[in-house]
C-alpha cells in the first residue's frame, strides 16, 4: 500500500510505519522543526518564535539543516556571520561571508526562491506587555493575524506563541512577552492571539505550560505552588487558549510543578489539558525541556525538541515494557493528525510580505497600548510649533524587541527624533547633548530597561546608564525651567521615585516593535489620544511586591508564598498604595462612569446582567476601558478584596455618552476550593464595582446571589460557624439542652473554633443520657437533618 500524509488518513499512515520510524517522528528532525519521512510522504514542519516576529536565527538554522542534514549546533554556527550582518547593517552581504557561512546563505537563498531581500522587510510587532495594555482583544487578534501572514511567507507552520504566563514579579526576564498580572485579562487576550494566528492556517503554540514565571535556573527548577493558585491565577490563560482559542499545539515548560517536571507531568498534560479541558492537539517540549523521553511520552508530551536521536532509548523502553506500543502509537497518531492541519501539508497561503498590512496592525496596537502615566498641567499633547530639544541615545534608537527568542532582526526603523521632526518641521525639533545649549521650551528623553530570555532583571530600575542619564537630565531641565517629557521604553515596571517628580509628562511604551516611534510621535502631538491602561501594577518600590523574598528562588526551588495574591489582588487587599495601579492610564480627555443599572437585585443561579453609562466630558474624542471588579461580602473562602471579571474598551466622541452592557456567569463568582477539588460559587452578597482602574472605582452596587451552598451546615462544619447562627443554636437546644448545655462548648470556641461540630457533639454529649448508643446516634442524626434544611441561600437583601 502506498500512503501519503497529504491524501491519506493518519491512521493509515500509522499502520504503515515501522517502530523505528515512529521513534524518529516523536523528536525534532531539524533544529527547530519536525522530522520528515520521504517514504511515507511526511514533510518537515517548521516551528519558529515569536510573538514579536520572525526569529531568523531559528529559521536560517532550519533552512541550512534541511540542505545539509547537520545538527543544531553546526547549523547555528554556519548562520552566525549572517545574523551578525543583519544586526549591524540590517542586510546580508554574501561577498563578505566565508565558506562556512556561504553554505547557510545558499540554503537561505534557495528556500526564499532567491528573494533574500524579503528578510529585511519583516515587521517587529509589539511585545506582550504592550498588547496587554491595549485591553483590546480585537486589536490583539489583528496583530496576531498580520504576524502569522509574515511567518507563512517563510514557510513556518507553528508559531511558538503566545506566552500566557502570568506577570508574577516585575523582575521576570521574559515578563515583557506576557500580557498581564491578571488571569482574566490574560485569558481574553491570549485566546484572541491564538485565533488570530490560526485564522491564517498556521498553528499557535501557547507557552510555557505552566507556571514558568522567571528565568533563573529555569531548566528544572521546582515550583512549589498551591492548587488554588494554579487554578485561579496560573491556569486560566492556558484554559482559554484551548476552549476559546482552539489552540492545536501547546508547549510544556522547563520547570517542575510541586516536584514533577512539566514535560513528564501526566496530571498536567493528560488529566487537566486533554481530559478536563478537551485539548486535542499535540504537546511540544520547550527546547531541552524533556529530562526523560519515556516518561514524557507516557505523560502526554508528544514532540521532544530539539533535534536529538532518542530512538534507541524509546526502542529499549518498548523492549523492557517500560513503554507500551499503545502509548507510542497514541503519541505518533496525535503528531500525524496535527501535521495534517499544518501548511506544510495543506499548503501555505501567503508568498509575499504585505508590509502595509503588517505595519498598520502593529501601529494601531501600539497607539492603543501606549500608557500616559502622568500629564502635569496638560503638558501633552504638544502644539505642532512647540520648540523641543530631544536628548539622549533613546530618541534615536528605541528598544523594539526583547532579547533571546523574541529578537527580530530587520531593517532600521525611523527614530523618534525623525518621526517628530517629520511632523513638526526642522525648526521646531532640536537634538543637543546638553540641556543648557538649547533654547527649546520642552525636553524629550527616553529611559530604557531591557528584558532578556534566560536572565531576570537585576533591579526594578532603568538600566544603570539610563537611570543616571534620566535623573541628571530631568533635574537639569527643571533647573533650566523647561517642561519635561519622559518616555519609558521598558520590559517591566520601574521604580520612578528618583526622578518622577522632575517629569511633567510620562509615557510608557513598553517594548513596542518597529512602529513604536511613529505611534509615540502621534501621541505626543495629539493625533492619537492615548487609551492604554496598565495590565500590571507599578509598585513604588520592589520591596512592596507580594513576591519579595520569594523570587526567583534558590537551590533549584521557588515558593509561590503569595498564593492567589498576585499583583493588584495583593496591593488592594493589603491597602498598599502603588505608584500606578493596575488598569490605570490617562487620556487627553475626561471620562466619567455612572448610572449602574442592574437587571434586578437578586439573582438565582443565573447570569448577572447590568449596564453602565460612560460620558466623555472633554472636547476630544477618546477611548475608555470600563473595568468590572467583583467583591464578595464575608466569603467562606478567603478572597482578594476585588477581582477583575469583565472589561470593555469603547470609543466615545467628545461630550457624548455611551452605554456599556455586561453579563457575568455564576462561574465568574466562583473560587477554587482545594478540599472540594472544585470551583464553587457561594450564595451571598456581592458588590459589583465599576471603574477605570483597580483603585478608581466610580460606581458600585450590591446584589444578592442565591444558589446551593457548598458550605451548607453539616457534621464537618466548624463549630464557630454553627454557633454563630442563632437558628443552629435553637435547634441544638431543642435536641440536647437537657443533656449537654451549649455553654459546654465554650472552650472549643475559644481555642479550636475550626473543630468539626459533629465530632464535638459525639465527644461532649454523654452516652449515659440515652438508653443506648443507637438512641444517641439517632438523636444526633435528627439534629443534622434539621440543620441541613436551613437555607443559607435565601438571604435578606
Amino acid at each position: 500500500m502506498s500512503v501519503n500524509l497529504s491524501k491519506d488518513c493518519a491512521e493509515d499512515i500509522l499502520r504503515e510505519m515501522t517502530v523505528e520510524e515512529k521513534a524518529a517522528l516523536i523528536t525534532g528532525g531539524l533544529p527547530y522543526g519536525t522530522a520528515a519521512n520521504e517514504r511515507l510522504g511526511i514533510p518537515n514542519a517548521l516551528l519558529n518564535d515569536s510573538m514579536a516576529g520572525i526569529n531568523f536565527r531559528q529559521l536560517f538554522a532550519d533552512y541550512c539543516a534541511m540542505e545539509t542534514g547537520e545538527n543544531i549546533l553546526v547549523s547555528l554556527r554556519r548562520c552566525e556571520k549572517i545574523l551578525q550582518q543583519l544586526r549591524e547593517t540590517h542586510e546580508i552581504h554574501p561577498e563578505e561571508l566565508d565558506d562556512t557561512a556561504m553554505v547557510a546563505y545558499e540554503a537561505i537563498k534557495k528556500h526564499l526562491n532567491g528573494n533574500v531581500e524579503q528578510t529585511y522587510q519583516v515587521t517587529s510587532f509589539p511585545a506582550g506587555n504592550l498588547l496587554g495594555s491595549t485591553w483590546n482583544p480585537q486589536m490583539v487578534f489583528r496583530c496576531a493575524e498580520a504576524l502569522a501572514r509574515e511567518f507563512d511567507v517563510f514557510g513556518v507552520d507553528v508559531i511558538l506563541t503566545p506566552n500566557v504566563n502570568i506577570q508574577r514579579d516585575p523582575l521576570g526576564g521574559r515578563l515583557f512577552e506576557s500580557y498581564s498580572e491578571d488571569p482574566y485579562l490574560t485569558a481574553e487576550l491570549g485566546a484572541a492571539f491564538v485565533r488570530g494566528i490560526q485564522e491564517t492556517g498556521i498553528l499557535a503554540d501557547p507557552k510555557h505550560f505552566a507556571v514558568n514565571n522567571h528565568e533563573k535556573e529555569r531548566k528544572g527548577i521546582n515550583v512549589h505552588v498551591q492548587e488554588r493558585a494554579l487554578r485561579e491565577i496560573y491556569f486560566p490563560g492556558f484554559e482559554a487558549c484551548v476552549k476559546q482559542g482552539g489552540a492545536k499545539t501547546f508547549m510544556s515548560a522547563y520547570n517542575k510543578i510541586n516536584g514533577t517536571a512539566c514535560s513528564a507531568n501526566g496530571e498536567l498534560l493528560t488529566k487537566l489539558l486533554r481530559e478536563e479541558w478537551g485539548f486535542d492537539g499535540i504537546v511540544i517540549s520547550d527546547w531541552g525541556g524533556v529530562y526523560d523521553s519515556v516518561e514524557a511520552i507516557k505523560a502526554g508530551n508528544d514532540l521532544e525538541m530539539p533535534q536529538i536521536d532518542n530512538r534507541s532509548e524509546v526502542l529499549k523502553a518498548l523492549k523492557d515494557c517500560r513503554l507500551s506500543m499503545e502509548e507510542l502509537d497514541l503519541t505518533v497518531l496525535r503528531i500525524l493528525k496535527c501535521l495534517k492541519e499544518m501548511p506544510c501539508v495543506k499548503g501555505h497561503r501567503y508568498y509575499e510580505i504585505d508590509t502595509q498590512h503588517s505595519q498598520e496592525a502593529a501601529y494601531r496596537a501600539i497607539a492603543e497600548g501606549i500608557v500616559l502615566l502622568k500629564n502635569q498641567e496638560q503638558v501633552l499633547p504638544l502644539k505642532i510649533d512647540a520648540s523641543v530639544n530631544m536628548v539622549g541615545e533613546g530618541v534615536h534608537t528605541l528598544l523594539e524587541c526583547g532579547g533571546g527568542s523574541a529578537e527580530v532582526l530587520r531593517k532600521r526603523s525611523e527614530s523618534l527624533y525623525e518621526c517628530m521632526r517629520a511632523k513638526a518641521g526642522v525648526s521646531a525639533i532640536e537634538n543637543w547633548e546638553e540641556i543648557e545649549t538649547s533654547d527649546a521650551d520642552y525636553v524629550v528623553l527616553v529611559g530604557k530597561s531591557r528584558g532578556q530570555e534566560g536572565v531576570d532583571r537585576a533591579a526594578m530600575l532603568l538600566d544603570q546608564e539610563d537611570q543616571e542619564f534620566v535623573v541628571h537630565t530631568l533635574k537639569k531641565a527643571k533647573e533650566e525651567g523647561k517642561k519635561t517629557i519622559l518616555i519609558l521604553n521598558i520590559a517591566g515596571p520601574v521604580d520612578m521615585r528618583e526622578y518622577e517628580a522632575y517629569a511633567d509628562a510620562v509615557l510608557c511604551v513598553f517594548i513596542p516593535g518597529c512602529q513604536g516611534n511613529r505611534a509615540l510621535a502621534d501621541v505626543i502631538y495629539g493625533d492619537v489620544n492615548p487609551s492604554g491602561k496598565l495590565a500590571i501594577t507599578f509598585p513604588k518600590k520592589y520591596e512592596d511586591c507580594p513576591t519579595f523574598g520569594n523570587f526567583p528562588g534558590y537551590n533549584a526551588s521557588v515558593w509561590y508564598g503569595e498564593g492567589i495574591y498576585v499583583g493588584y489582588r495583593y496591593y488592594d487587599t493589603k491597602q498598599l498604595e502603588p505608584a500606578y495601579p493596575f488598569g490605570y492610564g490617562l487620556s487627553y480627555t475626561r471620562f466619567s462612569i455612572h448610572d449602574l443599572k442592574l437587571e434586578k437585585n437578586i439573582f438565582e443561579e443565573e447570569n448577572i446582567r447590568f449596564s453602565v453609562d460612560v460620558t466623555n466630558e472633554g472636547d476630544r474624542d477618546g477611548k475608555e476601558v470600563i473595568q468590572v471588579y467583583i467583591h464578595q461580602n464575608r466569603p467562606f473562602l478567603q478572597k482578594p478584596q476585588k477581582e477583575l471579571k469583565a472589561f470593555k474598551k469603547i470609543e466615545i466622541p467628545a461630550n457624548e455618552t455611551r452605554t456599556a452592557f455586561f453579563e457575568l456567569s455564576p462561574r465568574q463568582l466562583a473560587s477554587y476550593d482545594e478540599k472540594l477539588q472544585a470551583f464553587v460559587t457561594e450564595p451571598g452578597i456581592y458588590t459589583i464595582q465599576v471603574g477605570n482602574s483597580s483603585r478608581n472605582i466610580q460606581v458600585e452596587a450590591e446584589i444578592a446571589f442565591r444558589c446551593a451552598d457548598p458550605y451548607g451546615y453539616g457534621e464537618q462544619t466548624r463549630i464557630a460557624t454553627i454557633w454563630s447562627d442563632e437558628r443552629c443554636r435553637e435547634i441544638y437546644r431543642k435536641y440536647f439542652e437537657d443533656k449537654c448545655s451549649i455553654d459546654m462548648y465554650n472552650d472549643l470556641l475559644g481555642y479550636t473554633p475550626d473543630y468539626p461540630v459533629g465530632k464535638a457533639l459525639r465527644e461532649r454529649i454523654p452516652a449515659e443520657a440515652y438508653a443506648s448508643p443507637r438512641e444517641k446516634d439517632e438523636n444526633i442524626s435528627a439534629f443534622f437533618d434539621e440543620l441541613a434544611r436551613i437555607d443559607l441561600g435565601k438571604l435578606d437583601f
